[in-house]
């Protein structure tokens, strides 16, 4: 009962069950179900694990989903504040500023994600290192006006 990987895993139904094609026989409604389902196990996932960046950064992506950008971008800040090398979340905060018309703002963060990524390339990384610092810059650049 102590341990957050169960409800982490759990979360990971519930938005995987969402994500199914919408040609299958799940409503935007029961999606928009499952999606809340997945926040709340998120949000208990949390309470056990609050110093972990990954729900946090899980929870941004629904929000995102959802449509609630304001409550994206705080847990995406959320999990950057938490730790500053999860680039996962720095590049979501990319994604949600260009969406909003904040160029300067993205272009900022992405330089930010570049020269953390830059910093510990040379190092021997394990799983939770490359979850870290693993983000696909090129399509940022692209939407930001900049080559790769």
């Amino acid at each position: 009962p102590l341990d957050s990987r169960l409800l982490g895993l759990l979360g990971q139904l519930y938005v995987s069950a969402a994500q199914v094609p919408h040609s299958s026989d799940v409503s935007t409604e029961q999606r928009r179900v499952l999606l809340r389902a997945a926040l709340l196990v998120y949000g208990h996932a949390i309470q056990l694990a609050p110093f972990s960046a990954m729900y946090r950064y899980e929870q941004a992506r629904i929000y995102w989903m959802l449509g609630d950008k304001r409550e994206s971008e705080n847990r995406a800040n959320e999990a950057k504040l938490l730790e500053p090398n999860f680039l996962p979340a720095r590049a979501l905060l990319v994604r949600l500023w260009l969406n909003d018309g904040m160029v300067q703002r993205a272009k900022d963060q992405l330089r930010e994600i570049q020269e953390r990524q830059a910093r510990y390339r040379e190092r021997r990384k394990d799983g939770l290192d490359h979850a870290f610092l693993n983000v696909d810059v090129a399509p940022l650049l692209t939407a930001v006006g900049q080559r790769s």
